[in-house]
């Protein structure tokens, strides 16, 4: 029979288990609340300059782009116009596609498809019905030399598709959580580029309508002749 272990070595090991178990317990506890810290689906969260890429983007094609570009059909007249229009919007779609891969791309990482991306990509569609409806329309024009209602849904549709991507943008900010200073000042830049859009419309109404008074027939209406058509006839003459 062994002897049994003397009590000084008995109690040396019953120290060193105690310990072992507390420190073994101490470090289970760090790592569970270390766990219970991240995110909803585990994983770290996208890059902030992914964020601001995204937003930079988005705000600079719908606040500030798109209404110019609008705006320039209104205000000036010099040949050549309809195809300055026609590469402004282009270039304006490139940063509006860079939006979208990168909006895309941290719906998929964050595992959120609430509703601004949802109205994103909604936007993104009618913006490519867009195109085909301005392109379709000039096209007919130059055949044919009259209006079309092409061109007509062109521009409704484009100043429909272009308020609601701009709500959109007040949406993903909201979603973002950005600071209050983000918000006021994509508010003002909003307020004034539409206003300055609005304007452009406004200008070229009262224009339209006091050639309207002075001159006679069916093709003097404002809402059969739109400016674009009147300048793309200088355009298909030079061409």
């Amino acid at each position: 029979m062994k002897a049994p272990l003397p009590k000084p070595v008995l109690a040396l090991l019953l120290l060193l288990a105690s310990l072992s178990f507390a420190h073994d317990g101490t470090l289970l506890s760090v790592r569970e609340e270390s766990e219970g810290e991240e995110e909803p689906g585990g994983g770290d969260e996208p890059p902030d300059s992914i964020v601001i890429a995204h937003g930079i983007c988005m705000a600079l094609a719908f606040v500030i782009l798109f209404p110019l570009g609008a705006s320039w059909m209104r205000f000036f007249n010099f040949r050549g116009l309809v195809w300055f229009h026609a590469g402004w919007q282009l270039l304006t779609y490139v940063l509006v596609f860079a939006g979208t891969g990168t909006g895309i791309y941290l719906s998929v990482e964050e595992g959120e498809w609430d509703g601004h991306p949802i109205i994103g990509l909604v936007v993104i569609l009618a913006l490519a019905v867009q195109a085909l409806l301005g392109l379709f329309h000039h096209l007919k024009f130059r055949r044919t030399g009259r209006p079309t209602t092409l061109g007509i849904s062109h521009r409704w549709w484009g100043r429909i598709v272009l308020v609601v991507g701009a709500i959109d943008g007040g949406l993903g900010l909201k979603l973002a959580e950005e600071e209050s200073t983000a918000i006021v000042v994509y508010c003002v830049l909003a307020g004034v580029f539409f206003s300055i859009w609005g304007l452009s419309l406004i200008v070229d109404a009262r224009r339209e309508g006091k050639k309207t008074a002075v001159l006679s027939g069916p093709r003097a209406s404002s809402d059969n002749i739109p400016l674009s058509d009147r300048i793309s006839k200088e355009s298909a003459g030079r061409a």
